[in-house]
């Protein structure tokens, strides 16, 4: 091998070779009068510049275009789970594909066809039909005959409302007592019983307690033991989301938290930074640069023992200007710090006895006095600024409160407390939330969003980059999912159309949180009751 070429990974194969070869497939579909879009998206496939929905040129760079199930064997069994819903949102999504396209809002809708792009539902459904299937379906009527030659009917029920059961059944002292005489019951109907544990040790404790309480049963489940074996109950470490029971599999299968309720997984433990100081004289090396409180910035030349009046003692040597030096008694290094500036920036000496130090250091002080006087006015005009005192948080704050799937840290706790008394005060509120990555800032902002929407206010959430947007709106539904609460983003990954559809429902009120870049700040965008804005990674922010 003589050389080796390697590329960025991105949607296209993206040589000079490949993209000459798409320009020439897209020449002959070009209108005859020039298109300042297409021109600009043509110049930058020939210079090599990725664009932004560069994923729909996929059909001029290959000479087509597979689908998932052309990577299947043949003989690959397919899985389709409501196998009439998959249908109908299949042609929804194509349709409304058709509708963007028709209107404009697909990118290069003019060059390529939706078919060439998308697969349509007709050519998925003959996928499907050549291959094995097994149909799922919630319902006996959920399809036709005709889609399955052999239909298995099982009847399964889910445990909802089992923990509220258990609770009010439970004795004092024994909160398994309800459950004891639930899974006798289903022993004696002959149901094999498995209990899924997430933990070792928890299933062994679990297990314990059973036994004690005259509920025989087995860790884990030996190969043959179920479905032929005596009906009997089984604690088993594994993960299972939900769990059901069914009389015609001679089944049941329970969960932790249909049982003991939502369960908070303990975050990773981390521990914590030192703070960076220079507190020993181990800490600095030869040719570091150094500040002296006195003198300025030096270079530390290292330890040096010298003798003056008969005694000898030890001295940090520091260079300046003009290889001028002084000598520091190690008994006063407090007065020596490790210099700290912009990276990759080397600062000039300074000369011992000039005056630049000093006039920096009173340019410093006036600069601090003039920012301590504005930050004192601001803050006293915000003390008289009248603001909204959110109502007291509720039980449906508390229910979203035990939704966050961690124990929340002691800081976490505290920074949401001091966010809670902030927004029920009616002062304005500006708390700054910090903490390093992975510490639960954004769930922070999640309730006191949610305590916002639930008042009747609209949320705006600034994020400095269009992927933070996209990622903190995906984790935004999903820590919603339940509630009536309308969440949009707005960013260049969302067409024109569906941007001023956002504004429009935002300016009316019918979107509770906005997430979005620097766009929130145009002036298009209008709220009709904002109350509260929060800044995500505000130091990242140009004009914030």
């Amino acid at each position: 091998i003589n050389w080796v070429e390697l590329f960025p990974v991105r949607e296209l194969p993206w040589s000079r070779r490949e993209r000459e070869a798409a320009l020439r497939r897209i020449q002959p579909l070009l209108p005859s009068k020039a298109q300042p879009s297409l021109t600009s998206v043509l110049e930058a496939v020939a210079e090599g510049i990725p664009l932004p929905g560069m994923e729909f040129l996929l059909p001029f760079f290959h000479d087509g275009l597979e689908g998932l199930w052309d990577y299947l064997p043949a003989s690959t069994h397919l899985v389709l789970d409501e196998p009439e819903a998959l249908g109908r949102e299949m042609e929804g999504s194509w349709g409304r594909v058709l509708l963007r396209c028709s209107q404009g809002d697909l990118p290069l809708s003019d060059l390529v066809a939706p078919e060439k792009l998308y697969a349509p539902p007709p050519e998925a459904m003959k996928a499907w039909d050549s291959r094995p299937r097994i149909l799922l379906g919630s319902l006996v009527g959920e399809f036709p005959l005709e889609m399955a030659q052999t239909r298995i009917l099982v009847s399964t029920s889910g445990h909802e409302g089992l923990r509220s059961e258990l609770t009010s059944t439970a004795a004092a002292g024994d909160p398994l007592g309800g459950l004891a005489q639930r899974f006798r019951k289903w022993v004696r109907e002959g149901l094999h019983v498995h209990w899924v544990i997430r933990s070792p040790g928890q299933a062994e404790r679990i297990r314990e307690h059973l036994a004690a309480g005259g509920i025989p049963c087995r860790l884990d489940c030996p190969q043959g033991e179920w479905p032929s074996g005596q009906a009997r109950v089984w604690v088993r470490v594994g993960e299972l989301s939900r769990g059901f029971s069914s009389a015609d599999l001679g089944l049941v299968l329970l969960t932790e938290e249909e049982v003991f309720g939502p369960q908070r997984a303990a975050g990773p433990h981390r521990k914590h930074r030192k703070p960076v100081s220079f507190t020993h004289l181990e800490d600095l090396q030869e040719g570091d640069l150094v500040v002296h409180a006195d003198h300025g910035i030096g270079i530390y030349r290292g330890l040096k023992t010298l003798e003056a009046g008969g005694i000898k003692g030890d001295f940090l040597h520091l260079e300046y200007m003009g290889g001028d030096g002084l000598y520091v008694p190690v008994e006063r290094f407090q007065s020596v710090h490790r210099y700290v500036g912009n990276e990759g920036v080397l600062p000039r000496l300074d000369r011992l006895g000039g005056q630049g130090w000093e006039s920096r250091k009173r340019r410093v002080q006036r600069a601090v006095e003039r920012m301590a006087k504005e930050l004192l006015e601001l803050y006293a005009a915000r003390e008289v600024t009248p603001g909204h005192a959110f109502s007291p948080t509720d039980s449906l704050y508390d229910e979203f409160s035990r939704g966050f799937s961690y124990q929340e840290t002691p800081d976490q706790l505290r920074a949401i407390q001091d966010v809670m008394l902030d927004m029920g005060s009616p002062r304005p509120m500006d708390r700054i939330v910090c903490g390093d990555v992975g510490f639960g800032k954004t769930e922070v902002a999640m309730r006191a969003a949610f305590r916002a929407v639930m008042d009747g206010k609209q949320v705006a959430y600034l994020v400095p980059t269009t992927l933070l947007a996209e990622q903190q709106y995906h984790a935004f539904v999903e820590r919603f999912r339940g509630y009536p609460v309308i969440i949009e983003v707005l960013s260049r990954f969302r067409t024109p159309a569906e941007q001023r559809s956002v504004l429009e429902k935002c300016s009316g009120g019918k979107v509770d949180i906005l997430i979005g870049t620097h766009r929130l700040l145009q002036r298009d965008v209008s709220f009709k009751d904002l109350g509260l804005l929060i800044l995500d990674e505000e130091h990242r922010f140009g004009v914030a």
